[in-house]
């Protein structure tokens, strides 16, 4: 989510108002990105699938994608001396985890209920990244707007707000879950047997 506000909104207006670029630097470094999600689509789900094949979880790889997108963030913020193309890059790389997460959520379902999981998910990414990008305007829009563009303080407390609940987010995803997906699994596969075998009963208007 927050790799799609960054890149479908507010990255432009940070390379402008912080890096003083000019439209066309700002155009270089979406198109940069738009190429980097574009390859992380594609190379993120084979690397994932040959690490799962050698033991190590896709949740691993997922938390581990997340991470270095927060060091990227946070190398803007603290204004690290790193090429802004490959911070900008990283993060957008980020933004194809998604693939990484729907392959997760599928192993804590069955496939009776995979399809309706997925669409909740997929909800939730949409919904999340407008939240953000939301959120990320409410807070700079704080400080006075001076020609057509806003101080550096105001992106910089903006994004490291999200960064606040990205490190939430990964903390809880971090933590053991109570239930482990086959369990979770089986119980649900139980819930959908019972459901098929009741019998049909007529009813009365």
């Amino acid at each position: 989510g927050t790799s799609w506000s960054l890149q479908g909104l507010w990255a432009a207006p940070w390379l402008r108002d912080i890096d003083g670029l000019d439209r066309e630097s700002i155009v270089q470094h979406l198109s940069a990105m738009a190429i980097a999600v574009c390859a992380s689509a594609l190379l993120l789900g084979m690397v994932a699938d040959r690490l799962r094949r050698r033991g190590v979880k896709t949740e691993l790889v997922l938390a581990s994608t997340l991470a270095m997108s927060m060091a990227a963030q946070a190398a803007l913020v603290l204004g690290w001396p790193v090429p802004s193309f490959l911070l900008w890059a990283v993060i957008a790389a980020a933004g194809a985890a998604t693939v990484l997460s729907f392959a997760i959520l599928t192993q804590y379902f069955p496939r009776g209920m995979s399809g309706r999981a997925n669409a909740a998910l997929n909800l939730l990414h949409v919904g999340g990244a407008f939240v953000l990008q939301s959120a990320t305007g409410f807070i700079i829009a704080q400080w006075p707007e001076a020609r057509g563009t806003y101080p550096a303080e105001a992106h910089q407390l903006a994004m490291a707000a999200t960064l606040v609940l990205q490190l939430v987010a990964l903390a809880w995803f971090a933590t053991p879950r109570r239930l482990p997906a086959p369990a979770m699994a089986r119980a649900a596969s139980r819930s959908l047997r019972v459901a098929h075998s009741l019998p049909a009963t007529a009813t009365e208007p």
